[in-house]
């Protein structure tokens, strides 16, 4: 089954807002950035029942991922990971009034928590860091944020957040996080996300 085909009758309105605006780009080199882009191209290629033109289709993507300037990595969890969760977990030694804190069983365990924390990086738009540290200078890495919708709450705010936005009740939780990395994709730090958007909080 041709792109063509697969697409036929769908107008260019509901394609536009895929992000699609040329179908053919998505089978000959899928937008790496695009999950529509890389489901149409092994949509496209998997009903003709044959292994090579699926593992093209494939190829197609890892290729583009490889010349992509998009910075979504697997995430690594090193010393600075130590660091979060310190900060991050009920229970933490360096938690304070600014920290957001992860909990609940969407992240319970430090497995589920690592996968929610990859799957914001896997769906999320990468932006580059605009945050500021203490001293003025610009922060570099990577931000992340994602909502996952509920019921599936990843933990509560901060202290801050709650008093400066006058939250109650279940405003004070949240299906949303933010994940910065660092420029090698190891995490840096992660914190639950005011859905309207939060400002970066200093670490």
């Amino acid at each position: 089954m041709l792109a063509e085909e697969f697409l036929n009758g769908v107008s260019q309105g509901y394609l536009a807002a895929l992000g699609i605006e040329d179908i053919q780009a998505c089978t000959d080199k899928p937008d790496v950035t695009n999950e529509s882009c890389q489901a149409i191209a092994l949509a496209a290629a998997a009903p003709l029942g044959r292994a090579k033109k699926l593992k093209d289709a494939i190829d197609a993507v890892d290729k583009a991922a490889q010349a992509s300037k998009v910075f979504r990595p697997v995430v690594t969890f090193g010393d600075d990971y130590v660091e979060f969760l310190k900060k991050h977990r009920s229970g933490g030694e360096r938690v304070d009034e600014y920290k957001g804190i992860f909990e609940g069983k969407y992240v319970k365990g430090e497995a589920r928590l690592q996968a929610r924390l990859q799957d914001a990086v896997n769906r999320g738009t990468p932006r580059r860091n605009w945050g500021t540290n203490p001293d003025g200078s610009k922060r570099d890495g990577w931000v992340y944020d994602w909502d996952f919708g509920e019921p599936n709450y990843v933990g509560k705010l901060s202290e801050y957040e709650v008093k400066k936005y006058g939250l109650t009740g279940d405003q004070t939780r949240t299906t949303m996080l933010r994940v910065i990395l660092n420029e090698d994709g190891s995490l840096r730090t992660a914190h639950p996300l005011r859905k309207m958007g939060s400002e970066i909080l200093p670490e």
